[in-house]
């Protein structure tokens, strides 16, 4: 029974005379003893000498034309797998979107923790002067040349050349 299974794939081969000499001695042997393998060999012989006889209808130019046709368009279906427009163009975007959430991500981070920011020592001493300069004591008188100077450089920085 189990090597009835092994049998019966090389029975088409031993009605060809396709198997060596000891693996078609094997079958052999165990045709003459299984009747069911023998019933089976039997039917397969039939059925190709049947299949010998026939003749099939000789097809004539436009049907290779038309077969050649259709197996070139089918094979090229196969190895060519169609583009889809949208998918191409949401994968280039795939990107896009990822830069664009890391920097609105890096905005908003940057905005919540701008309050935070400590300026180093040397900043905030630079940031002090420049507030102390900007509010000038009514003391402070300009002589008349400092005074010219300061009204040339207005008059140069509203005409837009500085």
């Amino acid at each position: 029974m189990f090597s009835c299974i092994f049998i019966k794939r090389k029975l088409y081969d031993y009605l060809d005379h396709a198997l060596s000499g000891n693996a078609a001695a094997r079958v052999r042997k165990h045709i003459d003893a299984c009747p069911a393998c023998r019933g089976q060999l039997e039917e397969m012989r039939v059925i190709v000498e049947m299949a010998g006889q026939k003749r099939a209808p000789e097809p004539n130019g436009e049907f290779w034309h038309k077969f050649q046709v259709d197996l070139d368009r089918k094979l090229n279906e196969r190895l060519v797998t169609p583009v889809d427009v949208k998918k191409k163009r949401a994968m280039r975007l795939v990107p896009a979107y990822a830069y664009a959430g890391v920097l609105a991500f890096l905005v908003i981070m940057s905005g919540y923790l701008y309050p935070y920011i400590t300026f180093p020592r040397q900043d905030r001493e630079l940031v002090a002067e420049i507030i102390s300069l900007d509010t000038v004591d009514n003391e402070f008188v300009m002589t008349d040349s400092e005074e010219a100077i300061t009204q040339e450089v207005n008059i140069l920085y509203e005409l837009g050349q500085i």
